[in-house]
């Protein structure tokens, strides 16, 4: 089903205008964010400061791609759309805009593979400290981290952004203006939907059934260990759910989005106001992420509200009282 209501919120100037007011917005956050974590991280969560830092910066990323580097107006259904961001400024080529962006996508995966592994091998290797053991680690994550970066060059290599190609996807999708097919800066990634969904699938299982172990062990480990005391089988278990819930929010915020415009795709449906909702929604990704980050563990919520209130005292004018002796 094709459906198009020649509506504001159909068009790229309500795009285009939504992402400059969320990249405001997002950076703000996204500042604040990177200060609480290099600046106010305490020495209780000194141990997984480093896998916070890599989710933070992994998601600014994201964010920063969708709403201020690319601006991506894209129809998915279609695989085809127009940037209107930074690069596309620069006269960067959209071949390389759309990896740029999906490989931001794609590499939240091993960012949140490194929350639950970090935590796996703080609790259960004792060789966790050992020169052997971060020198595994990081071979380990540079087998893992190529995926995120290679995953869609067959995509990319593939591309035939050629006037037949538009000519297919006026045929397929013939709602579609005819004004936006013809635009110069109209790009056609793939017309090969089910190789980047194959891909898509791959990476994903690769990267879920890894997830699912170390958190599986985990949890485990937490709740059927005698080895630990109960004191510090409670500290370490409120840590383990503050960082899966710093985990699982932002995910779900990127997951709904996904679902909605993969199904779409395989489905051959295109709703642009549903699209440009969906991918709106897809660029909070990373200030959900933050904010998330930033109210789920207590001491960063007691160093923004300490912030917060040294801002209004500074800003707050003093008032002197003269008192004049006669």
């Amino acid at each position: 089903m094709c459906t198009w209501r020649e509506n504001y919120l159909e068009s790229s100037d309500f795009y285009v205008l939504s992402s400059h007011i969320l990249s405001f917005i997002q950076m703000s956050i996204n500042i604040l964010g990177f200060y609480i974590i290099i600046f106010k991280t305490p020495k209780t969560l000194q141990p997984v400061k480093f896998s916070i830092l890599v989710m933070h910066i992994t998601c600014f990323w994201l964010d920063f791609n969708l709403s201020t580097l690319s601006i991506p107006y894209l129809i998915y259904s279609a695989a085809a759309g127009q940037s209107f961001g930074i690069l596309a400024y620069l006269k960067i080529p959209m071949s390389f805009q759309f990896y740029m962006g999906a490989t931001a996508v794609f590499l939240l995966g091993p960012a949140i593979l490194l929350f639950f592994e970090e935590r796996y091998d703080r609790l259960l290797r004792r060789d966790a400290n050992t020169r052997s053991r971060f020198k595994k680690r990081v071979a380990y994550f540079l087998v893992n981290y190529p995926g995120a970066f290679t995953i869609k060059i067959p995509v990319v290599i593939d591309v035939s952004n050629s006037e037949q190609s538009r000519h297919n996807i006026a045929k397929k999708f013939p709602c579609i203006p005819s004004r936006i097919i013809t635009d110069p800066g109209f790009y056609v990634v793939t017309e090969d939907l089910l190789k980047a969904v194959l891909l898509h699938l791959g990476i994903l299982t690769f990267t879920t059934v890894q997830v699912l172990y170390f958190f599986y062990h985990t949890v485990k480990y937490l709740f059927k260990s005698k080895i630990i005391s109960e004191s510090t089988k409670r500290l370490q278990k409120q840590l383990f759910k503050a960082l899966c819930i710093q985990v699982t929010i932002p995910t779900i915020a990127i997951f709904i989005p996904c679902v909605y415009l993969n199904t779409s795709a395989a489905l051959d449906h295109l709703d642009m106001i549903e699209n440009n909702t969906a991918i709106i929604f897809l660029s909070l990704h990373g200030s959900m992420s933050t904010i998330t980050t930033l109210l789920v563990h207590k001491s960063y919520r007691k160093a923004v509200i300490k912030l917060i209130l040294q801002t209004k005292i500074v800003s707050k004018p003093v008032t002197i009282n003269r008192v004049s002796i006669v």
